[in-house]
């Protein structure tokens, strides 16, 4: 963490002109996030529920109640929009209109430096109710109702201050609960893979969103980013055999079974 933060200062540099080359830091041959880790969701051939981890995820949080239902809350706001948890922290109450029902992220927020609008389903606002309640203006849209437990943490009259540490600290609590604690790429930010992967499987009635269209939705600079999350789901992957075998050429042309004679 603290080359990351190293490697930041020098990336500064270098768009400054102050220096004109930036050294080569160990971290980023071997940190580089390729798992696309999603909240786990599988069915059997009876339909029936074998694993689901945001389920479980919400279940610790509502037994712990305090802080972690505001996790739980933040782990939604995480699946249902696709935000960054630093996006989540930032938002000011003047981001978000409830007649439109849309958030308005500035390119300033958000890690492609580009203005994104996201759109606020019933959950969403239902949550960021919650957290606003009558807070106007720029002020923090996401404040906690519960005490601070530590004095040093009291800058807010007194209330829980939710930075990405202490998402991460709660988070990493219910994780070791859970069993996966030795599970690095189940984080956070597995809300945010989940999002995106739902949108582009789909609900199993609608067809997944057009990758080129969840790339502007979640505000990737890159199509080649958005396809990392197709390529490295071996059940979408899987799904080819089943499309082409069903496509209506393929059955009106399909070879005979071979004579066994």
């Amino acid at each position: 963490q603290y080359l990351i933060c190293v490697s930041k200062i020098f990336t500064t540099y270098l768009k400054q002109g102050w220096i004109k080359e930036a050294p080569s830091l160990p971290y980023q041959e071997v940190t580089t996030d390729n798992s696309r880790r999603c909240f786990r969701f599988d069915l059997d051939e009876n339909k029936n529920v074998t694993i689901d981890e945001e389920a479980e995820i919400y279940q610790w949080c509502e037994a712990w109640g305090s802080k972690y239902l505001e996790l739980k809350m933040l782990i939604q706001l995480g699946v249902n929009t696709g935000m960054r948890k630093g996006e989540i922290l930032a938002m000011q109450c003047n981001w978000l209109n409830f007649r439109n029902g849309t958030i308005s992220l500035p390119a300033a927020y958000t890690k492609a430096k580009k203005n994104r609008t996201v759109t606020m389903n019933d959950t969403v606002k239902t949550i960021m109710r919650y957290f606003m309640v009558n807070r106007i203006g720029t002020q923090k849209a996401i404040k906690s109702h519960y005490p601070a437990f530590f004095a040093r943490d009291r800058k807010s009259n007194g209330t829980h201050i939710w930075t990405e540490g202490k998402i991460c600290k709660y988070f990493n609590h219910v994780r070791e609960k859970m069993g996966l604690q030795n599970d690095p790429n189940f984080t956070f930010h597995s809300s945010r893979h989940t999002h995106i992967t739902r949108l582009l499987e789909g609900d199993g009635v609608n067809k997944g969103v057009p990758p080129h269209i969840v790339m502007a939705w979640v505000g990737h600079a890159k199509i080649e980013t958005t396809m990392l999350y197709v390529t490295q789901r071996d059940d979408l992957i899987a799904g080819c055999a089943s499309v082409i075998s069903n496509h209506p050429a393929t059955v009106r042309n399909n070879i005979p079974e071979a004579s066994t004679n």
